[in-house]
């Protein structure tokens, strides 16, 4: 097989400590060397020569409990991201507390370039649940994290929005692509503060959305907590939601307060 010119000129230790190091992006963002070795295709020697040349640089240290984690020089590096890096930061206690809670999915979202782009999860810890990759980008018109940004946006930028929506995909045959029904929607979820995502985003899937706040009162996001619509009835999100809405006010006032 002949190699492309990108794959003739990859420096293969380079790629493997990359490899390892983006394992990171991953919850729980801290892993033991035998936990890093389960999760890449190569031998624990490798993986240890990859976390010494990392932790050498002063992109990884090992903390109190015995796991590497990331350090702080990673953040000028991606200086463009850094408010995105700290809403990770001061979210984990909340997103942990309600993946504890609840047992159920746990998403936290933000509104980056007219998309929501998932910034972290925590898996439910049923044996099947729905796995939505950190760093999917999707519209705002589908799913509850989605829906709760969209709701809470400018007049004008929401109508912009909703000018295009009859050319935006239908995931499903719950998603709302038409105007009128969306303007409906959004004015319920700014009533009752939550959205709802009942399999308009992925079949057999329902789940709530709180928004997330900057200091000018401005959606920077959302947080999200759901499951499957088999084990999680319409009924049970009202109470879900005050769960939710209790997580996404602490989040957010730390946003306000700058206390991260």
């Amino acid at each position: 097989m002949q190699l492309t010119r990108g794959e003739r000129y990859k420096i293969q230790a380079a790629v493997k400590a990359l490899d390892v190091l983006f394992l990171f992006r991953e919850p729980p963002h801290s892993f033991t060397l035998a936990e890093l070795s389960r999760r890449v295709p190569f031998s624990k020697n490798q993986v240890y020569r990859c976390v010494q040349t990392l932790e050498s640089y002063g992109l990884l240290r090992m903390d109190s409990s015995g796991k590497y984690c990331l350090t702080g020089a990673l953040y000028p590096l991606a200086c463009a991201a850094e408010a995105e890096a700290s809403l990770v930061k001061i979210a984990q206690p909340s997103l942990d507390r309600l993946s504890k809670q609840t047992g159920l999915s746990v998403h936290l979202v933000a509104y980056l370039d007219d998309m929501a782009v998932v910034l972290d999860r925590r898996d439910s810890r049923s044996s099947v649940s729905f796995h939505t990759k950190i760093g999917t980008r999707t519209y705002l018109h589908a799913g509850a994290a989605p829906k709760a940004i969209f709701a809470f946006l400018p007049p004008d930028e929401q109508e912009r929005f909703l000018q295009q929506l009859p050319a935006w995909p239908a995931l499903t045959p719950r998603t709302i692509t038409d105007p009128a029904r969306m303007r409906e929607e959004l004015a319920l979820i700014r009533e009752r503060g939550y959205s709802i995502g009942d399999e308009d985003y992925e079949t057999g899937g329902r789940a709530v959305g709180v928004p997330l706040f900057n200091p000018h009162g401005q959606v920077v996001g959302s947080l999200s907590c759901g499951g499957f619509a088999l084990y999680l009835s319409v009924e049970d999100l009202p109470s879900l939601a005050e769960l939710v809405k209790e997580e996404a006010a602490v989040i957010s006032r730390q946003i306000i307060q700058g206390t991260f």
